[in-house]
């Protein structure tokens, strides 16, 4: 089954296109994302992904593992 997440972050790094395009190449190598989006101007990023070898906490972990602040998380 492919779910999907919307993340928003309380960093404006994700308006660099460079930046966007990193995140986007790095979680797609992971297993189990099947896409992702990253909107800067609205600092959120879109994945889906499939429940039985990805979940949503592991997408948060990375996202702040490479040091952006998911709205809602202690930086």
């Amino acid at each position: 089954m492919v779910s999907t997440t919307q993340i928003r972050v309380t960093d404006s790094v994700f308006a660099c296109e460079n930046c966007a395009n990193t995140i986007e190449r790095v979680l797609l190598k992971k297993g189990g994302v099947e896409d992702v989006t990253v909107d800067g101007s609205e600092k959120e990023l879109e994945v889906r992904f499939h429940r039985s070898r990805m979940d949503e906490d592991r997408i948060v972990e990375l996202v702040e593992e490479w040091g952006y602040t998911p709205e809602g998380s202690s930086p």
